[in-house]
Order: C-alpha cells, then sequence, then structure tokens
C-alpha cells in the first residue's frame, strides 16, 4: 500500500521529519488522508510554509497534496512537523520538483 512498503507514522505532536541541503521549486506531500487523520506543519529552513489537514471522510493513501512553489530553484531545510496529538499521520513521501 505505501510506496516500496515504507512509511513513517504517529500519533504524537512534535514529531518531525527533516531533509536538509534540499534544492527544489516545489513540494509537495505525500501521505494518507483518513476520518481519523491529523494535521502536519511543512517548515523551510524554520519557517512555517503551509499546515496540511489530513482529514478525509474516507482513506486516501498515497494522496499528494502540493505544499507550495518557489519562483526558482533554492536550497534549505525542510521539515515536517505533527502539529495534533492523538490523531494519526502518516507520511509516505515528499516530492521535490526542480522545473
Amino acid at each position: 500500500m505505501f510506496y516500496r512498503s515504507t512509511v513513517t507514522a504517529t500519533s504524537r505532536s512534535a514529531v518531525t521529519l527533516t531533509r536538509a541541503s534540499v534544492q527544489t521549486r516545489r513540494i509537495y506531500l505525500v501521505a494518507t488522508r483518513c476520518p481519523t487523520c491529523g494535521t502536519v506543519g511543512v517548515y523551510w529552513n524554520g519557517t512555517l510554509v503551509k499546515e496540511v489537514n489530513l482529514y478525509a471522510s474516507g482513506t486516501s493513501r498515497r494522496s499528494v497534496l502540493g505544499v507550495t512553489t518557489f519562483t526558482g530553484v533554492i536550497g534549505g531545510t525542510l521539515t515536517i512537523r505533527t502539529l495534533t496529538t492523538g490523531r494519526a499521520v502518516q507520511i509516505d513521501g515528499v516530492a521535490l520538483v526542480r522545473g
């Protein structure tokens, strides 16, 4: 069900995934959306870019969610942080597009 059978899952708040030295123009989040899913914050160089609510009335795995588009390719650190407690968060991946 998950890309290459990998997923990062939690129901705790303030859990982070971080990737340094990223070069990108567009950021997409690949995640599960479901009735019991929570919210994550996507940060670029420590600044919140977007809160992504993963709630949905039905379960949808591998949902590709647009986060942001920069004016050109830029470098920095990408962090995804859970913002809710007791709500499921399943991150399957991040798509970084330079073009």
